[in-house]
């Protein structure tokens, strides 16, 4: 959320040490408890470390909300969902299309995970790294990396 918010912590080298560090400290977790008691204290943690580079970047209010004297802050009517089906145009189709065809041909989904799709022909420098892990697909020499959001 930070970072679609462009909160600057969170496009940090920080942020991403933190975030590796946390992804340790939970499969450490994971590993020595049975009962889910540290994993859950240790993902109280890093929430709460993380509200901390967001305070002031938020502001909530729901229907519920009230002012000191009590007053409701927003006169909203409740919340009504409406399912309905909407029917695209040809010109909707198309770039709907286009979109799909793009987003395909960039990521690729494999074992649960979103990978970011390159050629080889275009990026030397990912060939050697790739050619390091061993990662290859059939097609083209191309290959994929995980894509970190």
């Amino acid at each position: 959320m930070g970072r679609l918010v462009g909160i600057g912590h969170f496009f940090s080298e920080t942020a991403f040490a933190e975030e590796k560090a946390d992804a340790a400290k939970l499969r450490r977790a994971k590993k020595e408890d049975d009962d889910g008691e540290m994993v859950r204290a240790e993902q109280v943690h890093m929430v709460r470390r993380l509200q901390n580079h967001c305070k002031g970047h938020f502001l909530r209010r729901t229907i519920m909300s009230r002012d000191y004297k009590g007053n409701v802050l927003i006169n909203l009517p409740p919340y009504k969902e409406i399912i309905a089906i909407v029917v695209l145009t040809e010109r909707e189709k198309k770039i709907m299309d286009e979109r799909a065809k793009q987003a395909a041909a960039k990521y690729v989904f494999i074992s649960g995970t979103f990978m970011h799709s390159f050629d080889t022909k275009t990026s030397p420098s990912v060939i050697a790294a790739a050619n390091t892990r061993r990662i290859q697909t059939k097609a083209s020499y191309s290959f994929i990396i995980p894509l970190f959001i």
